[in-house]
């Protein structure tokens, strides 16, 4: 081997180590996580859902919890996604999208228990609802109909009487999800106050409560009698929560006297009426 031959063969070796090295610097940084201020980026690319949701889970201290069903699952799907700055709670209901999720929020974490998604079993037109949303297992093609129809007067029925009562309907037929991510709709959009009210009511009665859309709404320049109504929902459920608490004394200089009253209430532990 001449001169010519051994250079050339030193300069194929080193790019194949920087190659390799090139290589495992990516996969060391997928995927990506970070936190800041309660909020959530992730960039991610052909990541089994499990190590991602670890990942978020290592560096946030959130509890995540997969049934055994949950875990397979999660292991053979692979992820792709990027996203900056999302609240938490809705980065990883985003993530979670098609599963049955439990979000538990508390003073320092959030909860997350995480059950398997039960489509496979059913036919295609069976296994979402409108915008993806998951519908619980079992559910037959006319009870899911049912539901879709119920999903959209509840959301829009141009009567706000028939929105209530479907609301209702839904509440008592469908997954809890579905329940929960279509209360959230109606805070973002719905302007009737019997409607919210009825909302919140439901809520109430729901394991798992979305404390940002419930946050933004209590904030919102909305109703004020609805608006006092969230505030008591949030700080029954997440009473401790800190950014309850800071809403709260935010809330106390708010333009509304009752809303005003309500927060300050509500952080002296005194009772409202």
């Amino acid at each position: 081997m001449d001169a010519r031959d051994a250079s050339r063969g030193i300069v194929l070796l080193l790019f194949a180590l920087a190659s390799a090295i090139a290589v495992e610097a990516v996969e060391a940084s997928n995927p990506s996580v970070a936190i800041a201020d309660g909020r959530l980026s992730v960039a991610a690319q052909d990541v089994p859902l499990s190590s991602l949701l670890d990942a978020i889970g290592g560096l946030s201290g959130i509890r995540i919890e997969l049934d055994a069903a949950a875990r397979l699952q999660c292991r053979a799907e692979l992820t792709t996604v990027t996203f900056t700055s999302v609240p938490i709670e809705h980065a990883l209901r985003r993530l979670l999208r098609g599963k049955d999720v439990v979000v538990r929020s508390g003073r320092d974490v959030v909860a997350v228990r995480v059950y398997a998604s039960r489509g496979d079993h059913r036919p295609p037109d069976a296994r979402g609802a409108p915008g993806g949303r998951h519908i619980a297992g079992g559910m037959d093609v006319e009870d899911l109909s049912r539901v879709k129809r119920l999903h959209a007067d509840a959301i829009g029925h141009p009567d706000p009487q028939k929105r209530s009562s479907a609301l209702g309907r839904l509440a008592a037929t469908a997954d809890p999800s579905v329940v929960m991510e279509t209360i959230v709709e109606v805070l973002e959009r719905e302007s009737n106050a019997q409607v919210l009210e009825r909302a919140l009511d439901i809520a109430r009665d729901q394991e798992a409560l979305p404390v940002e859309p419930l946050l933004n709404f209590a904030m919102s320049a909305g109703l004020e009698s609805v608006r006092i109504k969230a505030i008591k929902r949030l700080s029954e459920y997440a009473g401790a929560d800190g950014r309850v608490r800071r809403a709260l004394r935010v809330l106390t200089t708010d333009p509304a006297p009752g809303v005003r009253q309500t927060a300050q209430q509500l952080l002296d532990g005194r009772p409202t009426n």
